[in-house]
């Protein structure tokens, strides 16, 4: 005689699987829900920070066509600091930019753009308006006859009897953050002027007032990383601007947030001949060394 299973116990092992199945469903529900509720929150805390940085930005630009430092430099620092949390890709050189306002480079027509990128940016384009401002042409295009370093330079060198000390600072000033805070420091090098604060360094020698070291210290934003590409235009800008003549293209070594540069000295293999080391959060110059350099040009 056939022993028949009574329908319960049939029933049991299906409601099991059906239990846990639907426990498996609901827990990958409530993780799938929850990413995307943060990815809504970041998105939404970005896009806040992203308005602030339009508010700086058009206060940089009134600042501007009124001429007035203080509040440049105020709204320069405000604009630098939302951009970094801003989670705006590959818009580490924009930062040159606004030190360029800063520096006199660039005038209020370029303001007026910068401030428009940003709203743009606001509008939702990712960003890309601010990174056409990088572009070299049009940097060029955006300099006036009287904001091109050329003119700087000659002005410096015609001033530089009048007040070495004075035009060294302002060139220090001028390489250095916008709102960075330092004094002149005793050195007995003829020609040298160093200068220091509580985490920047800026040395500047010669008649020509040129910048042979820098440092600017700060902490690495680990959140953010910036392409190895972006870190190479922020070199790529200092080296024209400086107007530094090297001849070979070197690949950075990445470690501790940093893309170090190095470009060797031909003459001398266990010589630099002039180092970068540029922030991977934002782009940001942390040290420049073209003491090796000046020694030799």
């Amino acid at each position: 005689m056939i022993k028949r299973e009574q329908p319960g116990r049939l029933l049991l092992p299906l409601l099991a699987a059906i239990g846990i199945g639907l426990l498996l469903s609901a827990t990958s529900f409530a993780v799938s829900k929850s990413q995307k509720q943060k990815n809504e929150y970041i998105a939404a805390s970005q896009k806040l920070v992203v308005k602030d940085l339009a508010d700086a930005s058009a206060k940089l630009e009134k600042a501007v066509k009124e001429g007035d430092i203080p509040a440049i430099n105020r709204a320069a620092g405000q604009a630098e600091a939302y951009l970094s949390r801003s989670g705006l890709k590959d818009c580490g050189t924009v930062y040159s930019i606004i030190n360029g306002i800063c520096e006199g480079e660039y005038d209020s027509v370029m303001a007026e753009k910068l401030s428009l990128a940003v709203k743009k940016a606001l509008d939702g384009d990712g960003g890309e308006a601010l990174r056409s401002l990088c572009d070299p042409e049009t940097s060029t295009e955006d300099s006036t006859d009287e904001t091109t370093e050329e003119l700087i330079s000659a002005q410096i060198l015609k001033k530089i009897g009048k007040g070495g000390k004075e035009f060294a600072a302002k060139r220090a000033a001028a390489f250095a953050c916008p709102n960075a805070v330092f004094k002149e420091c005793q050195t007995d090098r003829t020609g040298a002027h160093i200068f220091s604060g509580d985490n920047i360094f800026v040395a500047v020698e010669g008649t020509g007032a040129r910048v042979t070291m820098y440092c600017f210290d700060r902490d690495v934003n680990e959140n953010y990383r910036i392409p190895e590409s972006e870190a190479a235009r922020t070199v790529d800008m200092i080296v024209t601007k400086e107007k530094l003549r090297l001849s070979s293209e070197v690949k950075p070594k990445k470690g501790g947030g940093i893309y170090r540069f190095v470009y060797p000295d031909t003459e001398n293999e266990f010589s630099a001949l002039v180092v970068f080391e540029i922030y991977a959060d934002t782009g940001r110059l942390r040290k420049y060394d073209a003491s090796n350099y000046y020694k030799k040009n």
